[in-house]
């Protein structure tokens, strides 16, 4: 006989299951978030690509995600956190790189070009400039995917 599933662990499963529903309809609060946020972005004349699961999305990768992940550059990064921090935004601690839409209840992770991935040490890869590694649409600069 199968272990019980307590009714707790059952309704956070069910949760989960209609946060992707919400996800994959375009109604989610991310989605929200990444929209309020380009058009900051945008309206700015900020140079932007938007990385991580959002993008993979717009590439055909389907996956569920809480957070937005931007690339910019650390002009880019001073100018946005110049215009938004305080209306909306708040640091995700002090002094911190990442940020958190209040509206949305949504974190947002900021990478800076010419930064390495991971540990950040000096590696072979390097983040790219969003002013010439994106690509735009209508609404949203991303990631140039590699095929």
């Amino acid at each position: 006989m199968a272990d019980v599933l307590p009714a707790d662990r059952e309704a956070a499963f069910w949760s989960g299951v209609e946060e992707a529903r919400r996800f994959f309809i375009g109604e989610a609060d991310v989605q929200r978030a990444l929209e309020r946020l380009a058009g900051v972005l945008d309206r700015k004349g900020i140079p932007y690509a938007i990385i991580g699961a959002m993008a993979l999305n717009e590439w055909g990768y389907r996956r569920v995600t809480v957070h937005v992940d931007v690339l910019l550059s650390a002009e880019g990064l001073r100018e946005l956190k110049a215009e938004v921090l305080g209306r909306g935004y708040v640091e995700r601690f002090p002094g911190s790189r990442g940020m958190r839409d209040t509206e949305n209840k949504i974190d947002i992770d900021l990478v800076v070009s010419g930064e390495f991935p991971g540990d950040g040490k000096p590696k072979p890869v390097a983040f790219p400039d969003p002013a010439s590694a994106a690509v735009r649409g209508q609404r949203v600069a991303l990631l140039r995917c590699r095929s």
